[in-house]
């Protein structure tokens, strides 16, 4: 065989063997899951737009029905670029139950260094005496778009909504 023809075969092959693995991949992980519980916790980054700060981190919250309202997260507009009224919340549900009807509603904050406040409310809700995570959505939307979807609370938070 000449060497012609085998530096022709030696290139054949690594070039098959280079198309093999792009269509195949290099046999490194691509996904990774594990089977324990986990807590991720978000550091305050005076780089970011919006700083979310979890309120159920340091204190246990409850909500006492009526027109009771709790402070579930703190939120910081590093930026300067939004409103109050471009900010939004919504209630996803209370630990997996999705027909519990708590509302969300975001305020002006007057007890901190935070700007607005998430607060959660008994709403249409009348019949629930529980403690489980809760999950929302947060977002806004100005010349810049934040968004936080699907955001859970790090403890549980007390809900005693009775129909008062």
């Amino acid at each position: 065989m000449s060497i012609t023809t085998a530096l022709k075969s030696l290139g054949a092959i690594l070039v098959l063997a280079s198309i093999l693995s792009l269509v195949l991949g290099s046999g490194g992980f691509a996904v990774t899951d594990a089977d324990r519980n986990t807590a991720v916790a978000v550091a305050e980054d005076e780089n970011g737009h919006l700083g979310i700060i979890d309120n159920t981190e340091d204190k246990h919250l409850t909500l006492d029905g009526g027109d009771d309202n709790v402070a579930i997260y703190l939120l910081t507009d590093y930026t300067g670029e939004f409103e109050i009224e471009e900010i939004n919340s919504e209630f996803v549900r209370f630990g997996d139950n999705e027909s519990v009807e708590l509302t969300t509603s975001v305020e002006e904050n007057t007890s901190s260094d935070h700007d607005w406040e998430v607060l959660l409310e008994c709403g249409s809700e009348k019949n629930l005496n529980d403690e489980d995570y809760i999950t929302m959505n947060i977002s806004g939307s100005s010349a810049l778009s934040i968004s936080a979807p699907e955001r859970t609370t790090s403890k549980p938070v007390q809900v005693e909504c009775d129909g008062t």
